[in-house]
């Protein structure tokens, strides 16, 4: 509702002017009409209404099978945030100003960081005579900043300390990766093939390269012995999904806790190609 490509157009009192700091004074900058320099592109606008450019890009994540909403697709979205040549930066620093290396790289048109805890920002700046702006945003968190300045070249603001307070002060939590219906249908169905090896739910539920890694005899054996120690069922905790085709899970039982990882395959009809047991002994 706030956003032009002409600033003739726009009210007066909306309208910020840009200025320049030359000979201990502000000047300023004369505004440029929509074209090649016009705001780099014309388009001028509001943090309110770029907040839903912003927004847009943080609806691409987490991955999912929602119904789509955009002008684009969410997976167009994540190619973007995705680097296409990355360099590594061993003498980068994180928001406590300790060393801490970053990946960098460009994406269609973002840049893309990733640093050594993990943390991962997509982002942009721009400037011209009489502005500069930014904008970073965090996949992970859903937790996007923007900052607007009438000041040439300005960087118009302290984004470590922002990030300080972010993660540090308010120890802000990741968002949690929806689990897929797929996904959920498959933990159901192995944790009904580790008990009972079905040959009805072996030919519906396992990929043809299964057995290549482990044969039957060895898997049913392995699985049998974790059982026998578990002891009684007693049941079973919900999936923690890594993406739309793996996860893991774990059931209780008298003895201790099975844990379970699983991996699907990237087929229309996703199929168990990985599939790993471990048990852990409650403690005495």
């Amino acid at each position: 509702k706030n956003t032009y490509w002409e600033y003739d157009k726009i009210p007066k009192e909306l309208l910020a002017i840009g200025y320049r700091w030359e000979d201990d004074q502000w000047k300023l900058e004369p505004m440029l009409h929509d074209g090649s320099y016009g705001a780099m592109g014309g388009l001028i606008t509001s943090i309110e209404d770029f907040s839903k450019y912003v927004s847009f890009h943080l609806s691409a994540w987490p991955p999912r099978s929602d119904a789509e909403n955009g002008p684009v697709q969410r997976s167009t979205l994540r190619e973007m945030h995705t680097p296409q040549f990355s360099s590594l930066n061993a003498e980068a620093t994180d928001f406590n100003e300790k060393p801490c290396a970053s990946v960098s790289g460009y994406g269609y048109g973002l840049g893309i960081h990733t640093n050594c805890k993990g943390l991962k920002l997509v982002r942009h700046g721009g400037a011209l005579p009489g502005f500069g702006s930014n904008y970073v945003f965090y996949p992970d968190y859903g937790v996007g900043i923007m900052a607007f300045g009438n000041l040439t070249y300005t960087a118009p603001w302290p984004l470590k300390k922002i990030e300080k307070l972010l993660f540090e002060s308010l120890d802000l939590a990741p968002r949690k990766l929806p689990v897929s219906v797929i996904l959920k249908e498959r933990q159901q169905q192995v944790s009904q093939l580790i008990q009972s090896w079905s040959p009805d739910l072996e030919e519906e539920l396992l990929a043809e390269n299964f057995y290549m890694d482990k044969s039957r005899e060895h898997r049913m054996a392995e699985a049998k012995e974790i059982f026998d120690k578990a002891g009684t069922v007693l049941s079973t905790n919900e999936i923690k999904p890594e993406n739309q085709l793996r996860g893991s899970f774990s059931i209780k039982a008298e003895n201790g806790v099975i844990n379970i990882f699983f991996t699907l395959t990237p087929e229309k009809e996703a199929k168990l190609q990985q599939l790993y047991l471990s048990f852990e002994p409650s403690e005495s």
